[in-house]
């Protein structure tokens, strides 16, 4: 018994084989940029009394990268303030807008001289990754 096949579905397949692997980079640099860039949490001042770190009254905690090597920040009207070393690294390369965190790090009341402690927010943020 002989079966009938249908050259015009193999052929078809064949010359969109080509397209496989651009379709799976594709896929691949969207699933990068979606855990490269770990969204982010909103805060307030308020929700922190003095533990808040910042200048300003509200900013999004976010994260860039993923947990071997997060690079976490403040985000404050679309302007990002890398708070380790790293993180102002890997967010210039990838041509993200920075600024210094010192522009918003508010100063230690019962300290002159000293900023707030940013290492429980480094760690919140690296979280986030």
């Amino acid at each position: 018994m002989a079966f009938a096949t249908d050259t015009r579905s193999s052929a078809s397949a064949g010359r969109h084989a080509h397209q496989l692997p651009l379709l799976v980079v594709a896929l691949l640099t969207l699933a990068g940029v979606f855990i490269a860039s770990c969204g982010g949490n909103t805060l307030h001042r308020d929700e922190y009394g003095s533990e808040w770190p910042l200048t300003v009254d509200e900013a999004t905690l976010g994260c860039y990268g993923d947990s071997d090597l997060p690079a976490p920040y403040f985000e404050v009207s679309g302007v990002r303030y890398p708070i380790t070393g790293w993180a102002e690294t890997i967010l210039r390369q990838r041509g993200y807008e920075i600024r210094s965190i010192d522009r918003i790090w508010r100063n230690d009341p019962d300290i002159p001289g000293i900023k707030v402690n940013l290492g429980p927010w480094i760690d919140r943020g690296s979280d986030l990754c």
